[in-house]
């Protein structure tokens, strides 16, 4: 990742920006309707894991206004090639998605472009990513690192229950992994102080059921 992904990404951020509670959001109504889509088929772990998860981004990120950006959602090295000008080029765009947080594209470069799998020792290697993305100015990196994480997790998640067939994705057993270790403290200490039951799976609020009904993760879904 270097200065010219970098003004990359800046320069996206700034041509696409807007401003608003990340509840309104085209990525929240996403996550949380695959949410609703996938849960029956998760399994009790799993469906622990992403219900803590999309209540713990609601309370922390939910009404507060963000600074929210298209997101390419593949950039990866294998993704851009640089012209004989020294120009940066991105392709493969069709799983770019309009009010993604902050940091999403970085998180997902540093991620899913190392080839990172499970057991690697991520969270080693997402701890030195936050202290990064801070110096790299992203705004609540770690809350935005947990909605990066339930994104790509819950997407592929249900690319799978869409496609039976389709061979599982590697990178699902990362993120699930980096989401247990990382966030394993914050997860314990909002069950101790009164959150669900970690085997409930029932939705936290009538957001999920709304972006289900709307349909809002069906057409960010089909791209894949």
């Amino acid at each position: 990742f270097g200065s010219a992904q970098g003004a990359f990404l800046r320069d996206l951020c700034e041509a696409t920006a807007t401003r608003k509670a990340f509840a309104d959001s085209v990525m929240w109504k996403a996550m949380s309707a695959r949410f609703a889509a996938c849960r029956v088929a998760l399994e009790p772990a799993g469906c622990a894991r992403y219900g803590w998860a999309l209540g713990e981004i609601e309370r922390r990120l939910g009404r507060q206004p963000l600074t929210l950006s298209l997101a390419h959602r593949d950039f990866v090295p294998w993704n851009m090639h640089y012209g004989r000008d020294g120009a940066l080029f991105v392709y493969d765009w069709e799983l770019a998605q309009d009010e993604c947080t902050p940091g999403w594209d970085f998180f997902h470069f540093h991620l899913a472009g190392r080839k990172l799998r499970a057991g690697d020792k991520a969270g080693a290697v997402v701890e030195a990513l936050l202290r990064e993305a801070e110096r790299s100015e992203i705004v609540q990196a770690r809350d935005c690192l947990l909605a990066y994480l339930t994104d790509m997790g819950l997407f592929l998640r249900d690319r799978l229950r869409r496609s039976p067939g389709r061979i599982a994705n590697g990178y699902v057993p990362l993120i699930e992994e980096i989401m247990d270790s990382v966030f394993r403290d914050e997860r314990h200490a909002s069950l101790a102080f009164g959150a669900r039951p970690a085997d409930e799976c029932a939705p936290l609020s009538g957001l999920y059921d709304a972006a289900a009904e709307s349909g809002a993760g069906d057409s960010a879904a089909s791209a894949s």
